[in-house]
């Protein structure tokens, strides 16, 4: 019996800063029977001929203002949260951010409609704090359990799901032992790593974001000592190329000169939790 065929989503990809491993990935929607055609190795050669050919990247501060009176409700709000303390321990702050300068980690967007972004009003910052600084909102999750293996397994199609922590308690037969699993709340974040700025978080809702036009949001902003200890998640894009001369920003991922509409695969994340049990010699 063949397999079943993955569920595609639209995306837009970043050509002209593809590695050669992402380009076949990202094109070939990460299926492994398949090569690039030839076509599509020039696409990518061009993209990337286009890159070399731009000025240095050079951008100010896309910090265009702190944190407005009309966003201190929100901040309260965001700020006063259990699921917020990291953040606010780890010293971010919000500002107005222009995302027309800073630079994105992501070589691949999804572009499927986003209805609350495509009603939004450019001038309405708290509707636009609910997109980029949303407000924690607990989601339930499902769970499947086999007790012969002692074995449980959370999933969602949220890629934010993941394992937060740990608990332990004592119940009548025991302790009760387990991890703590959620769906992370994502706010958009520009970390600062020597004068550049980076979205370190949030590139494909500055992508749909600027699609509509709007450019100046709020967000999350931080500053880093070093590149390095930005960890942006696996499988994006190189240090050496968001940090580089000619690094990407979020107008490119619609600009048909260095990137280009794929299909990727639809995901679902897992969790899986499992209990074992092992002797050693004393």
């Amino acid at each position: 019996m063949a397999p079943e065929a993955p569920v595609l989503r639209p995306a837009r990809a970043l050509l002209g800063w593809l590695s050669d491993k992402q380009a076949r990935g990202v094109l070939t929607s990460h299926r492994r029977d398949l090569e690039l055609t030839d076509e599509q190795r020039r696409a990518v050669e061009a993209a990337r001929a286009v890159v070399a050919a731009r000025e240095k990247f050079q951008a100010p501060s896309p910090i265009v203002a702190p944190c407005p009176e009309v966003l201190h409700a929100h901040r309260a709000a965001l700020y006063g949260h259990e699921r917020f303390k990291t953040f606010r321990d780890e010293g971010w702050e919000i500002a107005i951010v222009d995302l027309t300068r800073v630079c994105v980690v992501q070589h691949t967007v999804v572009t499927e409609p986003d209805a609350r972004i495509t009603r939004l009003d450019a001038n309405d910052l708290p509707a636009l704090a609910d997109i980029t600084l949303p407000i924690a909102d607990p989601q339930p999750l499902s769970y499947q359990v086999d007790s012969l293996r002692n074995v449980a397994v959370v999933g969602s199609p949220d890629g934010n799901l993941r394992v937060v922590g740990f608990a332990a308690r004592e119940v009548p037969r025991g302790i009760h032992m387990g991890f703590i699993v959620e769906i992370a709340t994502s706010y958009v974040q520009v970390a600062e790593v020597g004068g550049r700025f980076v979205l370190r978080d949030g590139n494909h809702r500055a992508a749909a974001l600027v699609k509509q036009g709007i450019t100046k949001v709020p967000a999350l902003v931080r500053r880093f000592v070093h590149g390095e200890d930005l960890a942006p998640p696996k499988g994006v894009l190189a240090p050496a190329t968001y940090l580089g001369e000619r690094p990407p920003t979020p107008l490119d991922y619609w600009d048909p000169a260095v990137s280009a509409a794929v299909l990727v695969p639809r995901r679902r994340k897992f969790v899986l939790i499992q209990g074992l049990e092992q002797s050693l010699a004393e």
